[in-house]
């Protein structure tokens, strides 16, 4: 049994049913090793007082994160590769906020939706992460890196919805107040747009936060840029969003991701289209410019007056426009580059 993959109820009833324990024991553990980041975790003193049960649980309790194998900051920006227990790797990184640090999370290895601005997508995917992976890179960045992690956002490698029964019992033990203690509005997750599992994901009303990764006004360049946008076209997008409105499941509200590439979707006919699809989704736009990757010959990064002016003409239509300043860009750690190979470095 894996600790950083096991909710408390689920712990609590193994523990009743094999050994006559319950509660206690099973809070202790989840205190141990999510809240104080004790790996030691049978030597607290709630097992030391029942040795027997302690010995019993170590012959069946495994304690497994992902492997911190390197790290690279710059700015305060901290890149991570997290190298599994099969030799695959995943990234994740530390972004400095104001007095706390925001974790961005991978869900795959790699990533199926094959967006063509960004690297994790060139990779195809190789598997899906466990709960544990998921986790333990929260785990990770607050015992191994020492880092004052508050928010969550689901936007690293893979797409979460397409590991959708794995992220929501993630969440599920990254939000026990027993152990790692995220508040649900504290996490955001990000989707290309599948439509079916965005319902999943408000049924479970776990009140996290959807952030819709939309990136064009209209189906022929998002589907140039998505196919993801071929099997879930705009129209469906907007009607899904509308009947989620009301919906308890999610925080009110809905984050439109908007990637800005240079004569791709920064015209100011996207500006009235942007606007329109926005219209009664109580949407917030966070305006992103194109960070290229290395080898990139097609795509173009936007100056910064033309994001400056692209912002100024979404808010002139009365919405609301947050600029998305890139961090990470010169080490590969900004939006849209993560994507090591198994045996490669975080700079590769």
């Amino acid at each position: 049994m894996e600790i950083l993959e096991t909710p408390y109820a689920e712990l609590v009833h193994h523990l009743q049913g094999r050994y006559g324990k319950g509660a206690f024991h099973a809070s202790a553990l989840i205190r141990e090793v999510m809240a104080l980041g004790n790996p030691r975790f049978l030597e607290a003193k709630a097992f030391r007082d029942s040795p027997v049960l302690a010995a019993a649980l170590g012959e069946e309790l495994c304690f497994t994160p992902p492997v911190v194998e390197e790290t690279v900051c710059r700015e305060g920006v901290v890149k991570v590769l997290n190298r599994l227990s099969d030799g695959l790797a995943v990234e994740s990184v530390v972004i400095p906020m104001k007095g706390y640090a925001t974790l961005c999370l991978s869900t795959q290895v790699g990533c199926r939706m094959g967006c063509r601005f960004c690297r994790t997508g060139r990779m195809g995917l190789r598997r899906n992460l466990t709960v544990a992976e998921i986790t333990g890179q929260l785990w990770n960045a607050r015992f191994v890196l020492k880092r004052p992690i508050r928010n969550l956002v689901f936007m690293g490698m893979g797409e979460p919805l397409d590991n959708l029964d794995t992220v929501l019992r993630a969440i599920g033990v990254l939000t026990d107040v027993r152990g790692f203690s995220v508040g649900p509005r504290r996490i955001t997750v990000s989707t290309v747009g599948l439509a079916d599992e965005i319902r999943q994901l408000a049924d479970a009303t776990l009140g996290v936060r959807l952030a819709l990764s939309l990136n064009a006004s209209d189906d022929r360049t998002r589907s140039r840029l998505m196919p993801v946008n071929n099997r879930y076209p705009l129209a469906v997008l907007k009607q899904t969003l509308e009947s989620l409105r009301q919906h308890t499941g999610l925080k009110e509200g809905v984050l439109l991701e908007y990637v800005l590439i240079r004569g791709i979707n920064d015209q100011v006919a996207d500006v009235k289209r942007l606007a329109a699809f926005s219209h009664g989704l109580n949407a917030t736009i966070n305006l992103i410019p194109f960070n290229p990757s290395r080898g990139e010959t097609e795509l173009v990064a936007p100056s910064d007056g033309e994001v400056n002016a692209f912002h100024e003409a979404l808010a002139a239509e009365g919405l609301h426009v947050r600029r998305r300043w890139s961090q990470g860009e010169a080490m590969l750690a900004a939006c849209g580059q993560l994507g090591s190979r198994a045996s490669g470095s975080l700079l590769s």
